[in-house]
């Protein structure tokens, strides 16, 4: 997994929460799609291949058959539609010829147990539908028969513990949702069972202290967060155990002393930030040591006012 690294300067009001979050929050099989304004992206039932067929609007009454291919010879959906909605068993298949899904549609709206198959021929998923609305537990699972995540649907929304887990079948994060949102603490794991990161939320937004670790077991960031915004002191290690930055933060921006080293342990910048902006004198130095000339000086609202004497 490729993670943010603090190896150059960067932006002030950058929040600790852009390089923690993804540490949590990577993408799985269409479940998790990362992050986006440094909140994680809601996590939605599995992908569904039981999308609306290509018909004519309004469709027919009466069977309806899409095809893959233009000389109708592989189908691609199957059921039949009754007042413009589809209704009754629909089975839908993969290029290769396999079922890839199947269930029932009452009005226009999925109903009862649904099935999605691999291309393997094996179960992807099973869940159950009350009125269009997902209902009850749902499993996930791979091509290779192990399960892959279970959750709980009420009414609709995500309830209760989910848990996903690595191809090999060890745990791969899990936590709780009330109601839609993560509440309470999240962990995830690496596929040896080592702990990847450890996290905590209240009603979907972050609180409390942030922690996250190498494959290794070496401690990689640790920061603190109310009310989902970045708070206090924030301290990021890099892969060998070596600091890599000793940061402040104050409602979500970097606010106070700000240190970065360099990965051979020289001091990289050392500075003030006053409300996301760089305020006072600033030092900036090569990997060697050696004073950088062009960025060193006294600053002024985020801008540079004169650069230290060569």
């Amino acid at each position: 997994m490729s993670r943010t690294r603090l190896r150059t300067w960067r932006a002030p009001a950058r929040s600790l929460a852009s390089i923690l979050v993804p540490v949590l929050f990577l993408a799985l099989g269409g479940l998790l799609t990362g992050c986006k304004d440094e909140k994680p992206a809601p996590r939605k039932p599995a992908r569904t291949p039981m999308t609306a067929p290509t018909a004519p609007t309004p469709p027919p009454d009466g069977p309806f058959v899409e095809y893959h291919d233009e000389a109708k010879t592989q189908k691609k959906a199957e059921g039949a539609f009754r007042g413009g909605v589809q209704v009754g068993e629909w089975t839908y298949w993969h290029p290769s010829g396999r079922v890839s899904a199947r269930g029932s549609w009452i009005d226009g709206k999925m109903t009862g147990t649904w099935a999605e198959f691999h291309e393997n021929g094996d179960k992807r998923s099973e869940r159950s539908f009350v009125d269009g609305k997902p209902e009850g537990q749902l499993t996930i699972w791979y091509d290779n028969g192990k399960v892959e995540s279970i959750g709980t649907f009420r009414n609709g929304v995500r309830q209760g513990l989910w848990t996903d887990f690595h191809p090999e079948g060890k745990k791969k994060r899990e936590g709780q949702y009330v109601d839609d949102l993560q509440d309470g603490p999240w962990s995830s794991w690496y596929p040896d069972g080592r702990q990847q990161s450890e996290v905590r939320f209240a009603r979907g937004e972050k609180v409390g202290t942030w922690k996250s670790w190498t494959a290794e077991g070496r401690q990689e960031s640790e920061a603190t967060f109310v009310a989902g915004k970045s708070e206090g002191p924030a301290t990021m290690w890099y892969p060998s155990g070596q600091l890599q930055a000793q940061i402040q933060y104050k409602d979500g921006m970097a606010d106070g002393e700000w240190r970065e080293w360099h990965a051979n342990g020289k001091l990289s910048f050392a500075g003030r930030y006053v409300a996301g902006k760089r305020e006072g004198p600033w030092q900036y130095f090569a990997e060697d040591g050696t004073p950088d000339a062009a960025r060193t000086g006294e600053y002024k609202n985020d801008n540079l006012q004169a650069a230290a004497p060569k």
